[in-house]
């Protein structure tokens, strides 16, 4: 079951137990429903099964004091399909996605926002088909990413993006959303930081840093509003440190080396 509107959710589970004539009587709202034993009135707990698709797929859907807990299901030779939905209290809290062989994709964890009542990921997980990390991020506020990762076929980070919701006033990006300043950072195959640069509502803002695989220090560059400023530093592979001049394009960036004098040997 994939994650979407959380009414449509509810709804499907609603239906399901009213085809399936188990004696249970739910009642939901916006975000949380409740399981009624109907002979009693007292709080169900206990596992809802049914047939789905003319016996082709099984549902179990597990309830804890009326709360439901989680919900999946699986075909006929018992692969888990699509995904499990666990619930905490009875609200929606993590997602597990899995492929048609049973194999886990993706990891989501969601939160309830108190003021709109709707549920947004917090954070997600992807995997790749050996069970490695591919990607991972973490959000301030379901479209905010506070950091973002991702990872080489070795299981070393490739790159990471941190993000920092920035009260500038009367400042938003084209699309309405806040301002947003950065921190990107790529690695090497071995794990050795490759270059690190930060940006300014979008723009190349700060020290750039670039980095010879062995970790030392390789080049030095300063962006201020997305425009570099003349002059860098650049470090050859036996530590001698040059003044670099650079032609600057018309968006501000570096082309090619207009001037290079060693001021260090």
């Amino acid at each position: 079951m994939k994650i979407g509107n959380i009414i449509c959710l509810f709804t499907f589970l609603f239906i399901a137990y009213l085809s399936s004539g188990q004696q249970v009587d739910i009642y939901f709202d916006s975000v949380k429903m409740v399981a009624f034993n109907k002979h009693d009135s007292t709080l169900f707990t206990g596992i809802y099964k049914d047939t789905i698709g003319k016996g082709k797929y099984y549902s179990f859907i597990e309830f804890i004091n009326g709360n439901i807990k989680s919900d999946y299901y699986y075909n006929k030779k018992g692969v888990l399909l699509d995904s499990i939905v666990v619930f905490d209290n009875g609200l929606l809290s993590k997602e597990f996605e899995y492929n048609k062989n049973g194999k886990l994709l993706r990891i989501r964890n969601f939160k309830l926002a108190e003021e709109s009542k709707e549920f947004f990921e917090t954070s997600s997980t992807k995997f790749k088909k050996d069970g490695t990390k591919k990607e991972e991020i973490f959000c301030l506020n379901g479209y905010i990413r506070l950091l973002h990762k991702m990872y080489y076929d070795n299981g070393n980070i490739k790159y990471s993006f941190i993000e920092q919701y920035v009260d500038y006033e009367d400042i938003y990006n084209p699309i309405g959303k806040p301002a947003i300043d950065s921190i990107y950072i790529d690695y090497f195959k071995t794990g050795v930081k490759k270059s690190e640069i930060t940006y300014k509502l979008g723009k190349r803002h700060g020290m750039e840093r670039i980095y010879y695989e062995n970790g030392k220090l390789k080049e030095e560059r300063n962006f201020i509003d997305g425009k570099i400023v003349n002059p860098a530093f650049f470090w050859d592979e036996i530590d001698r440190k040059y003044e670099v001049t650079y032609k600057i394009a018309f968006n501000g960036m570096p082309t090619t080396v207009k001037c290079k004098k060693l001021i260090f040997d």
